[in-house]
């Protein structure tokens, strides 16, 4: 995720040294047609290579009647 958010630099100068040539050999909707491929492009690349973060919790856990009172807990737990 670190590299794909820190590549939007690049990707900014790049488009902006690249978008006059485009604009002046093509017709200007290439440049959005290449900046909406990219964006596919990325949203793919995030699907296949970001890790699922959802995990399955017992009625325990999800009570948090194993919790020990710890600040931490007893701060969540005064909240319901």
């Amino acid at each position: 995720m670190a590299a794909i958010v820190s590549s939007q630099g690049i990707v900014i100068t790049a488009l902006g040294i690249v978008t006059p040539y485009i604009a002046s050999v093509y017709d200007w909707r290439w440049i959005y047609y290449i900046t909406s491929g990219l964006g596919v492009i990325a949203w793919l690349l995030l699907i296949v290579f970001l890790p699922e973060t959802r995990w399955n919790r017992s009625k325990e856990e999800l009570s948090m009647a194993s919790c020990a009172k710890t600040p931490a807990c007893y701060s969540l737990s005064a909240h319901n």
